[in-house]
């Protein structure tokens, strides 16, 4: 029976178009459907409106969400993958530093000397292997924590990076790909600085904004749910389980934020009479006349 299960999911995927094929491979991954699953806990931020949780599903399948804008406030024509990219407004950097300001706030916990945006020391004649790796004197990490790989006086460098997995550069590539050339990227940048100056350790931590980690990124929260399981004296699969949920929300909520949000610095919201002439989640379904996996 799941060889004939395994190969009518394959008949299935090979008859879908290539974006929603990308959305199960997204939609597939640990931590992308949390958010359809826990408990709609307000305390713990995992709770969204009407509206909200019919744009998740909207981005969860690829579809186009209801009643969205015309343009974008840069000027460009509206669209999913502009929303989620575009800089007008800051939502990309508020999405980055919500999962840092998460993170740093439970490494408090099980570390010491925990900082925001540390400074790195400045480069005194160093030379540095990679022409991307970063020398510059002003130079900052995400986040700092003492003590968190076991050895009690080395400190950890985080550095946060959240991409689009269907942005136009990445349409094409796997998520494997996606996450470990995000990573590559920053351990050249920052790898051997933070090794041979700072005598520590540096991990990136690359996510997509559906929920899904990197390799890298997946070892530091599984460490860190293992810390705060010790802790908190709790079993470690409901630590993590709870992480696997915080770290989505919080790039749902960004996600939708992108979606809906004014991206103006000096004028105001436009009026929310649209949506409340928007159609309901099962004609979203029925006119998308795709099956629902």
């Amino acid at each position: 029976r799941e060889h004939s299960q395994s190969n009518r999911a394959d008949e299935l995927r090979n008859s879908l178009p290539n974006h929603l094929v990308k959305a199960m491979e997204i939609a597939s991954e640990k931590g992308s459907s949390s958010w359809l699953m826990v408990l709609p806990i307000a305390e713990h931020g995992f709770c969204l409106h009407k509206g909200a949780f019919c744009d998740a599903i909207c981005l969860r399948y690829g579809w186009r969400p209801p009643a969205p804008p015309s343009h974008c406030m840069c000027g460009h024509n509206f669209s999913v993958d502009h929303a989620l990219n575009c800089h007008t407004g800051g939502f990309p950097i508020f999405r980055h530093n919500d999962v840092r300001d998460i993170t740093a706030s439970l490494l408090t916990e099980v570390c010491s000397d925990v900082s925001i945006e540390p400074p790195l020391q400045p480069l005194s004649g160093e030379s540095l292997r990679f022409q991307t790796a970063n020398s510059d004197s002003c130079a900052r990490l995400d986040i700092k924590a003492r003590g968190f790989w076991g050895v009690r006086q080395q400190v950890a460098f985080f550095d946060v990076r959240v991409f689009n997995p269907n942005a136009a550069s990445y349409r094409h590539l796997s998520l494997s790909s996606c996450y470990s050339r995000h990573e590559r990227e920053k351990r050249r940048a920052y790898d051997q600085r933070v090794r041979e100056v700072e005598h520590g350790s540096f991990t990136p931590l690359v996510l997509n904004t559906s929920g899904g980690m990197g390799r890298l990124a997946t070892v530091m929260y599984k460490r860190l749910a293992s810390l705060l399981s010790t802790k908190r004296d709790m079993p470690y699969c409901i630590v993590m389980s709870w992480l696997r949920c915080k770290i989505p929300f919080s790039l749902l909520h960004s996600a939708v934020m992108c979606l809906r949000r004014t991206r103006s610095r000096n004028g105001y919201a436009p009026c929310d009479s649209a949506l409340s002439s928007a159609p309901a989640l099962d004609v979203i379904i029925t006119e998308a006349r795709v099956p629902v996996f």
